[in-house]
Parts: structure tokens; C-alpha cells; sequence
């Protein structure tokens, strides 16, 4: 099970989480969040990471040519997408992504479908933000064929990782607000923490 953490905005924090286990750092462009970082101060980032650190820029309805140009400037492996529309970013994207599915409690499942092994990332909804809210879903829900391809997030915690790791087993988890100090700010002990916890499970 793959461990992302989103919201990263400092060095520090990066590496707290690097140094702890995380697969991957989710890097958030859009400017309407409290996780907010310019391309130019990711790119700083994640010069100084490992080359095994996987970096994912998080975008909100951005036409896929700034997608494109926000990942070269700030050096991003994966692209993490929330749209309407996909189409542009299939023929046009030019790194890898995935969609981000945000789920309320009338969503319909069917509507989802996974090709040529892409992982999708399913979120809470919320009318007031895009992600980190802190808030979960019934995951209960997700279809049991889909479950190897999906990174999990909504308002997980230390705590839940045994029962998400037990009943779901996705292919990964994706935590923000959860090891946060306040937005955009990681606690080293919770961080430390969440990962003693996954490294249990794994």
C-alpha cells in the first residue's frame, strides 16, 4: 500500500516525510487552497529530494497546457487531476496522471471505469474545498473490482490505516490535513507516528 502526503509546502516537511516512508509528495497549484505552492518553490523542493520520491502536481480544472507547463517548471513526475472532461489531458498531457473522483453520499460507482492499469484517487466531497477537509466517505462502497487501482483519501488517520489496509487494501493512501499542524504545515510527530503505524502493515 502506497503512502502519498499532499499539502507539501517546505523542504522541512518534505523531508520529514521522505526520512518516514512516504512513496510520494503531492504538490497543490491550485490558488484558491491553503495548500498552495507556486511552481517555482516546488521545484526548489524537489531538487532536494531522493530520485526515488515520487512528485505529484495537484490541479483544479487547469486547461492541460498549464498542467504541462507547471510540470516542467517545477520538475513533477504525475499529475493528480480533478476535470469534467478528461479528453484534453488524454491526448494532450505530457506526463502520466490520474483523475481525482470526489465522492458524496449519492455518487454512483458505475460511472467509473479503470483503463490500461491508471490508478484513480477518490476523495470526500465538499461544496467548500477541493480535498484536505479531513472528512471521509463510506468506503464500504467502492466496488471490489476496482479496489487494486485506487488511492484512498478523505480524513484518514493513523488510526485507520489497519481497517483500510484490512478491508479495502487499495493501492494507496493519499493523507494531508491528517499530519498537519495547521494548512499547509506538518507535525514531525505525527508524521513519525503514521508512518511506525503503516511500516507495521505493510
Amino acid at each position: 500500500m502506497k503512502i502519498k502526503v499532499c499539502g507539501i509546502t517546505n523542504t522541512a516537511d518534505a523531508h520529514a516525510c521522505e526520512r518516514n516512508g512516504a512513496d510520494a509528495l503531492g504538490f497543490v497549484f491550485y490558488n484558491k487552497s491553503k495548500r498552495y505552492i507556486a511552481p517555482e518553490n516546488a521545484a526548489e523542493i524537489c531538487k532536494a529530494l531522493s530520485a526515488f520520491t515520487t512528485t505529484v502536481g495537484v490541479f483544479v480544472h487547469t486547461p492541460v497546457n498549464e498542467v504541462n507547463r507547471i510540470m516542467k517548471q517545477a520538475k513533477l513526475h504525475v499529475a493528480q487531476i480533478i476535470a469534467g472532461d478528461l479528453t484534453p489531458y488524454h491526448e494532450q498531457c505530457e506526463y502520466p496522471f490520474y483523475h481525482c473522483v470526489r465522492i458524496d453520499d449519492d455518487f454512483n460507482f458505475a460511472c467509473i471505469t479503470i483503463d490500461n492499469g491508471r490508478n484513480i484517487l477518490l476523495d470526500t466531497y465538499s461544496k467548500s474545498a477541493y480535498g484536505g477537509t479531513g472528512t471521509k466517505f463510506n468506503w464500504s462502497k467502492i466496488p471490489m473490482q476496482i479496489r487494486h487501482a485506487v488511492i484512498l483519501a478523505g480524513g484518514i488517520g493513523e488510526g485507520d490505516l489497519k481497517t483500510i489496509k484490512q478491508t479495502i487494501n487499495p493501492y494507496g493512501v493519499d493523507v494531508s490535513s491528517s499530519l498537519e499542524i495547521s494548512p499547509g504545515v506538518k507535525d514531525l510527530v505525527k508524521i513519525e507516528q503514521f508512518f511506525k503505524t503503516v511500516n507495521a502493515i505493510r
